[in-house]
């Protein structure tokens, strides 16, 4: 309240159109070599990404309790708490993720505890784990894999499997299609 005019007032809109995007997805081989070229436990971490395209701060927040593993189709709560839009959310789990899950479960867990505490990697650790399985962590176009990128390899894959748009949009947690099919599926 102390300026008489606005500073900012002639300045235009950025135009972002030609922005290049900074992440890229992992092919399904490049998936599959990280996961096995990973330690088991950050191995279970990149799985669960891929397959739910969690966030990271979302995932650092998830306890034991969100997680239902023993029904016919099981799935993870992700609260409205937790989650960027604050609006809870249901995500299935394949059986191959529950049985990664329940692989590194202890026995005498609190539904509170926090399913990844102090599990999940950071950048150089990632980076360590891509070099393992041969996958450069920036591509020729200079597009990097980090956590973030396999939130947008989990879209991709939808997309891959012919996934309908609308369907991705709500398991990606978006508010607008177009965010889902442009930033986060990798063509």
């Amino acid at each position: 309240g102390m300026l008489r005019e606005n500073p900012l007032q002639c300045v235009g809109r950025a135009d972002t159109s030609l922005t290049a995007h900074f992440r890229r997805a992992l092919t399904p081989d490049e998936a599959q070599r990280l996961l096995a070229a990973s330690p088991p436990t950050r191995a279970v971490v990149y799985l669960v990404l891929m397959e739910t395209g969690l966030r990271r701060n979302e995932l650092q927040q998830v306890v034991w309790g969100d997680f239902e593993l023993n029904t016919p189709s099981p799935f993870i709560r992700v609260r409205a708490a937790i989650t960027k839009t604050k609006k809870e959310a249901t995500l299935p789990l394949r059986l191959e993720v529950v049985k990664a899950i329940r692989s590194i479960a202890p026995s005498d867990v609190s539904q509170f505890e926090p399913f990844f505490q102090g599990k999940i990697p950071r950048i150089p650790t990632m980076k360590k784990d891509l070099e393992r399985a041969g996958i450069p962590f920036k591509d020729a176009l200079g597009r990097r894999v980090d956590l973030h990128a396999l939130r947008e390899t989990f879209c991709t894959n939808l997309s891959a499997s012919g996934v309908y748009p609308r369907v991705a949009m709500e398991l990606m947690r978006h508010r607008d299609s177009r965010q889902t099919m442009r930033t986060y599926t990798d063509a």
